[in-house]
Parts: C-alpha cells; structure tokens; sequence
C-alpha cells in the first residue's frame, strides 16, 4: 500500500512538475485598456478568436471554429462581462468539466478505483494543453472536452451521442473530425449500417462547415487546399535539426511523463483499437499545425488511461466490455458476459445513456 501511494505521489508531482518546462506564451492577453479591453493589442491565434467572437471577421482556419467564439459571444453580451474574461470564465468551466467527465469515464469503462479515477483528472487539468490554454482566448480546452465525451460515446456504441457530440466538437476545433476512426476503430470487425452513418458523419461536418462558410471542401490552415496542390510546409520541420528538436520538445511537453500511457494502452482491447487515432492526430499536428503541443490535448482519453495502468495495482481489464442496451442494466450485461463485478444501472435517457 505505502508503495503504491508512494508511486501516486510521485507520478503526480513529476507530472504537475512539467508544467514549468513551458515556453513564453504563443498569445498575449488583452490589455485594459481607457475603453476598456483592447482585442487590438492581443497577438496571435487569440486575435482571430476575439474578433470572431465580437462578430467580426476572422481568416481561415478560425473562421471555421465557429461554436465557441460564438458561444463566448453570446454569453458576453448577456452577461456584459467583457469577452476576454467571459471566455477565461468558460474555459476554466470546461476544464472542469473535462475532469470530471475523464473521472467518470475512468471508473465506469475501465474499472479504476475513484482515487485513481479522481488522480486521472487531477492529471488532465495538471497537462500542458489545458493549464497553457486555459487563461487565454482559445478553443484546445473545449476540443479537449468533445475528445472525452466522443470517446465515452463510441465506448458505449451511442450513436446519438456520439452524433452531437462530435459535430459540436468540429465546429469547436476540426482535428475533432479523427471521431469517425475512434468509430471505426471500435466497429471492425463488422461494419453495420449505424456504423456507416457514424463513420461518414464527421466528414460531413467537417466539408459542410467549409462550404457554408465560402471555402474549400478541405480546407486546411491558412486556406490551403490540398486538392489544388497546396499543403502546409510545416511538414518540412523534421528534416532539419532545430525543427526536429522543435517538435520533440513541444510533443514531450503536451504530456510529460504521461506519454508513459503509450505502453499502457496495449493492457486493453478497446485502448488497443485507438491506436490508429493516436497516430493519426500526431501526423495531422505535426504536418498541418504549427503549433504541436495544444493540439495534442485531444488524446488524453487514450493517454490518461493507460498511463494510470502504469501505477494502479489493479490492471485494467483484458476483455472486451459488453455493449451495453437500454433496456438492461450493466449488472445484467456484464453477468451475462461471466462478469459480475463491474454491473450498474444506465441511465434511463437515450441520449446521455453513454
């Protein structure tokens, strides 16, 4: 027992202790101002944000990260709090609610104690994507949280859920739009036709919003458009050594020492599966952004978990959770699969049934 919370504590400092190892920040906040806040003397994505969220205009690809500027916008002109700390306020509140959905997700799918269940969240608001992103002006603490609620919806095959949940999360931020490989991943070996649905649905999302907002189908930063030859060059980064230095850096700092739950996603079967959404986020951020270390906050449902598998005593659970229904309760389900000791009662609404 001493040892195993001697390996809690520890874990946990070293990873809240990685913080510090932090660059100076990418954006500048709003001053204030004689007139009050001044968006103009903000610099960098954070400007973008600001002016979308006062309703003006914006270039892409924020322009098409339309949900939370929009969302800050409205609650800033109902509550006549400026913008800026309106959208301070609501990122700390998303924060909050990551944990506690991560909190949930742990103890619930992958049968961790609530301690460290409760440590899983401690650790997620300890990380470089969100406790960097958190005071400013951006969109990676809100796509954090769609990562965490798109993965307990594909988790627990709801396909409702994971249809809200992951069209709110591309108009968040679309990296979000790797939600169709999260259900793919989990759907094979049998593709049914829901399973189509849920596959195409984020693709769609991600085009529609291109093409509503006057833009390319695939549209990427800065309105490049691969299907006419243009592609962002920072992929050229890793073959020079400073830039190779550069993504190193920033990829360890995304996580610290949680990037240990690489090794422990192979204890489960359904983590297993989503190793090919762990990669495909990495080659998206490294060869489409410039930024590395922000973007990469979206895998921490994949990260979390299976860095907890590195401390916890009790391993995660090998075999597949049974999907579960509406009409029987976890008890039943996992009783019928020669498992009783993970039964509880769903929820009795379809859609937060996840």
């Amino acid at each position: 027992m001493k040892r195993h919370l001697s390996a809690v504590l520890l874990f946990s400092a070293v990873a809240v202790a990685s913080l510090h190892v932090q660059w100076l920040p990418e954006e500048t906040i709003p001053q204030h101002g004689r007139e009050g806040w001044e968006i103009s003397s903000c610099s960098g994505d954070a400007w973008f944000y600001l002016q979308q969220a006062a309703g003006g205009p914006s270039i892409a690809p924020y322009k098409y990260r339309v949900l939370w500027p929009w969302a800050v916008g409205a609650v800033s002109r109902a509550t006549h709090i400026p913008i800026p700390a309106t959208w301070a306020w609501l990122n700390a509140a998303c924060a909050v609610l990551a944990a506690f959905a991560l909190c949930y997700m742990l103890e619930m799918e992958f049968g961790y104690r609530r301690e460290s269940a409760l440590l899983g969240g401690v650790l997620l608001l300890a990380s470089y994507p969100m406790a960097h992103a958190m005071p400013y002006p951006l969109v990676d603490v809100p796509a954090v949280l769609f990562s965490i609620l798109i993965f307990r919806a594909v988790l627990s095959r709801n396909l409702l859920a994971f249809l809200l949940f992951s069209g709110l999360g591309i108009a968040t931020k679309e990296i979000l739009v790797v939600a169709a490989l999260m259900w793919f991943c989990t759907a094979l070996p049998r593709l049914r036709p829901s399973d189509m649905l849920a596959c195409l649905w984020p693709p769609a999302v991600f085009v529609g919003i291109r093409l509503a907002l006057g833009g390319a189908a695939l549209e990427v930063n800065y309105g490049l458009n691969p299907l006419a030859g243009e592609w962002p060059s920072y992929g050229t980064r890793l073959f020079t050594f400073w830039g190779a230095v550069h993504i190193s850096a920033a990829m360890a700092a995304a996580f610290g020492p949680l990037w240990l739950g690489v090794f422990g996603i192979f204890k489960n079967r359904e983590l297993r599966r989503q190793l090919p959404t762990v990669c495909a986020v990495i080659t998206a951020t490294i060869l489409l952004s410039s930024r590395i270390g922000r973007p990469l906050g979206i895998l921490a449902p994949f990260i979390i978990p299976g860095a907890l598998a590195m401390i916890d005593a009790r391993k995660l659970p090998r075999e597949t959770r049974p999907r579960l229904t509406t009409g029987k309760t976890r008890r039943e389900t996992h009783k019928e699969a020669g498992d009783e000791t993970k039964g509880r009662k769903d929820a009795n609404s379809a859609l937060f049934n996840f």
